[in-house]
């Protein structure tokens, strides 16, 4: 705050962290992956989470650079612009009003805000843990939840809100701070941070269903279990072999028309760059290649979630057979009425209740 009294908002640095070493990676470079780590968990519970924040913002900003801890009125928010923001956080499931957006005034002061409104929310790296889950010792149930390509925590509000036992924790797993690594290396790290006391259910959504299985191939691993699997809003995707290499199906499709599609599907409350159309084309394509070498067969009590005007998942009551390959047990089908592919930000609350109705 002193600097900013000084100092024009690009002149000061995001943060500040005292480190007492380096940590050196296998060829003895610093390991940048890394250095947030000891952050993350020093402020856990006062480290926002922006995921997400900063691409809502950016149409109404006009910069390329959105930094978490400047002001978003100095990078150019206007008040009619700042009264458009907070709908579009509204609509996307966040949970702030208009009086609030100054009262933040960074993206970091707004995540935080969010944060206290959601009843303990907060971010520890790998994961962002909505609600219970703070090792409380009434916790019974864990559901480790994994997003749609380039989203975050805030794909599960609304799922959230629909679980009422305090018992049951909700984990969403931010796969965008270790896209570099592998499902595999993800999914050990998720189990090395789960207590062996409480029963884990896993939920993928769109993509997120391929690191919802490679979590479970993970537990055999572990020789840890997994008592209930839901998957949302998927096929099992398989990459396209084209000339020796691995393709998507979006890799073919060029950026304009590509950011009309997802944002037609996503209803406009998630607007794609160019630098996000990008990521997300490389998240579906590792997905696929992923799901093409996927050899395992699990028993694991099954539930699919599909929405009857979902564009992405046509026909799909005749296809879901298909996870059988994958599911050796009876698999419980339901659909969510009147909802297209963004379902889960809609009427998530919804996917919790069914969550919380199997286990009883």
């Amino acid at each position: 705050k002193e600097l900013r009294k000084k100092l024009s908002y690009y002149s000061i640095p995001e943060y500040f962290l005292k480190l007492d070493k380096f940590p050196i990676g296998k060829h003895g470079k610093i390991d940048r992956r890394e250095l947030k780590l000891p952050q993350m968990n020093k402020a856990v519970e006062t480290e926002g989470d922006v995921d997400g924040l900063d691409h809502l913002l950016r149409p109404y900003v006009k910069l390329d650079n959105i930094e978490r801890n400047v002001s978003i009125f100095d990078m150019g928010l206007t008040s009619i612009g700042a009264a458009e923001y907070s709908l579009a956080l509204m609509n996307a499931g966040y949970d702030i009003s208009y009086q609030e957006l100054y009262q933040g005034q960074t993206l970091e002061g707004i995540a935080q805000i969010i944060q206290k409104k959601s009843k303990g929310c907060f971010e520890s790296g790998l994961v962002t843990i909505l609600g219970n889950g703070t090792g409380s010792e009434e916790v019974t149930d864990l559901l480790v939840c994994f997003p749609y390509a380039g989203g975050g925590a805030e794909c599960f509000t609304e799922l959230k809100k629909g679980i009422k036992k305090k018992s049951i924790a909700v984990w969403s797993v931010n796969l965008n701070n270790y896209y570099e690594e592998g499902f595999d290396e993800i999914a050990d790290k998720l189990w090395k941070m789960i207590p062996e006391n409480v029963k884990v259910h896993s939920l993928g959504y769109c993509v997120g269903s391929v690191p919802a299985l490679a979590f479970i191939k993970a537990a055999k691993n572990q020789r840890r279990n997994v008592s209930s699997l839901c998957l949302c809003g998927a096929y099992p995707y398989k990459s396209i072999r084209f000339a020796k290499k691995e393709y998507a199906i979006w890799d073919f499709i060029p950026y304009r028309v590509g950011k009309m599609i997802l944002e037609n599907i996503y209803e406009g409350r998630i607007p794609f760059d160019e630098k996000k159309y990008g990521q997300f084309r490389k998240e579906v394509r590792k997905a696929q290649i992923y799901m093409r070498k996927y050899r395992e067969n699990h028993t694991i009590p099954t539930t699919l979630v599909y929405a009857n005007r979902d564009v992405l998942t046509p026909f799909y009551r005749f296809t879901y057979k298909s996870y059988c390959k994958y599911i050796n047990n009876e698999l419980h089908v339901h659909q969510i009425k009147n909802a297209g592919h963004y379902f889960m930000s809609k009427q998530g609350n919804l996917i919790g209740e069914l969550f919380e109705n199997n286990l009883d």
